[in-house]
């Protein structure tokens, strides 16, 4: 039988730490190692995505300028007519 800080285990007890050990080991390390692998995984993909959404908003703002100014050019046609 088993010892725990010198007392000994019960039986239920011993029953009880084997499933733990068990369920750990064949659930638990497994699952933290998925996600593990799918944090470096994305990790490594987030400079890319980062790269995308800076360059979209560069088109986006750069795209509004435009618009902007061929508005103000339109008024100045119109009022000067």
């Amino acid at each position: 039988m088993a010892k725990d800080n010198g007392r000994p285990y019960t039986d239920v007890e011993d029953l009880v730490n084997a499933s733990v050990d068990q369920a750990v080991d064949e659930r638990i390390l497994p699952a933290v190692d998925k996600l593990n692998n799918a944090t470096k995984k994305l990790d490594d993909i987030t400079p890319i995505l980062k790269g995308i959404v800076d360059r979209q908003a560069g088109q986006a703002i750069w795209m509004y300028s435009i618009t902007i100014c061929i508005v103000v050019i339109a008024i100045v046609v119109v009022v000067n007519l």
